[in-house]
């Protein structure tokens, strides 16, 4: 079956890669999606596992409202003869007038199925999904807003969201088998997404509610009874106890505290609580100028990042950066001897974000 998984527009890459690991052949790589394709046991997998998806769907057609679609595929049939109701709900990167969009499909879609309008609690969600102009219209096979995770309880206003913390990790070449620590954590949300990661857990082991479990209960059954890991341990540093009991207590709710070694430090004594050369991935989220935060402020704690950091990272290791401005992080790193390996941009709602990669100079 064919599937398109959406994403934080600029995460492409980090999804594809996501669904690739749990078994799904990519197709194509966009801005803001990835479309797929495999088996319902696949499909079904990625779904349970994916951290960097805001929906999946499950492909009708590519066309406008008034095209004709064919709802006599297997899969699609299938679900309209289990199901009475549905809705329509409209998502694109692109600025689109949502409202009329979902009127627009929600009237054509009506004329053709034999299932009632239900804008409540439909059986069913149809996503238009728009970009660069061209529509894709899909069933969505999350049925809910992925973006949230039940795990955050105890946030930050400096919080990134889980789905953009999952894709910088994927995107800085996380797999869960390297040696990584994170040295700025606030409330744990790239702790806890490489611990997800490491250890194979699923974001939604707890809560479920996603809505191809009720469409394909079987195929899910063998899913959630799949083994996870356990020897997993990850660095974690908190700069204030605050930080360092939300992290806790939030792994807690996801199933990972365990795997999370968190320690309570100050950027400047790294160094006296890791082995030289030690880490292969070294990744934070770390702060911008503003307001009440002068440049100066900020210069400090980047140049001690990037001091600290050279200490504990090994020769072929990687540091990634998370940031507003990269103005503020690129400069003390290439002072420092570093290169920079590869930018991403991410978009994290309204806010563009950056993924700063950097390597140390060879010799």
């Amino acid at each position: 079956m064919d599937v398109l998984i959406i994403c934080d527009p600029g995460a492409g890459e980090a999804c594809a890669k996501e669904a690739q690991n749990n078994g799904l052949k990519t197709r194509a790589i966009a801005r803001g999606h990835v479309t797929a394709s495999g088996n319902k046991e696949q499909v079904a997998k990625a779904l349970w596992h994916g951290q960097t998806i805001l929906d999946l769907l499950l492909i009708v057609g590519e066309g406008k409202a008034n095209s004709k679609f064919d709802f006599e595929q297997t899969e699609i049939k299938e679900l309209l003869t289990k199901n009475k109701t549905f809705a329509v709900r409209s998502a694109s990167p692109d600025e689109i007038d949502h409202q009329e969009t979902n009127a627009e499909w929600g009237e054509q879609l009506d004329k053709l199925l034999e299932q009632k309008v239900d804008l409540e609690k439909p059986d069913l969600t149809f996503v238009p999904y728009i970009e660069d102009k061209k529509t894709i219209l899909g069933i969505s096979l999350a049925g809910k807003d992925l973006r949230k995770r039940e795990y955050k309880v105890f946030t930050s206003n400096k919080s990134l969201r889980s789905t953009t913390a999952a894709s910088c990790l994927r995107l800085a070449g996380y797999t869960g088998k390297e040696n990584i620590l994170l040295p700025y954590e606030n409330d744990g949300t790239l702790a806890i997404e490489a611990a997800l990661i490491a250890t194979q857990t699923s974001p939604h082991k707890y809560q479920g509610g996603l809505a191809a479990q009720k469409y394909w209960p079987e195929d899910f059954k063998t899913i959630t009874k799949e083994k996870e890991k356990d020897d997993v341990q990850i660095d974690v540093v908190a700069p204030t106890v605050q930080f360092l009991k939300a992290i806790q207590k939030n792994a807690k709710i996801a199933g990972v505290h365990k795997q999370l070694k968190v320690t309570k430090a100050e950027l400047d004594w790294l160094d006296t609580k890791y082995d030289e050369h030690s880490k292969e991935l070294v990744i934070a989220a770390l702060p911008c100028s503003g307001k009440k935060r002068p440049v100066k402020e900020i210069q400090k704690i980047i140049d001690e990042f990037a001091y600290q950091v050279k200490y504990v990272l090994k020769e072929c290791g990687i540091v990634a950066a998370i940031t507003l401005k990269a103005e503020e992080i690129t400069p003390s790193m290439l002072n420092r001897g570093y290169t920079v390996k590869a930018t991403h941009e991410i978009m994290m709602g309204e806010q563009k974000m950056f993924l700063l990669m950097f390597e140390l100079k060879k010799g």
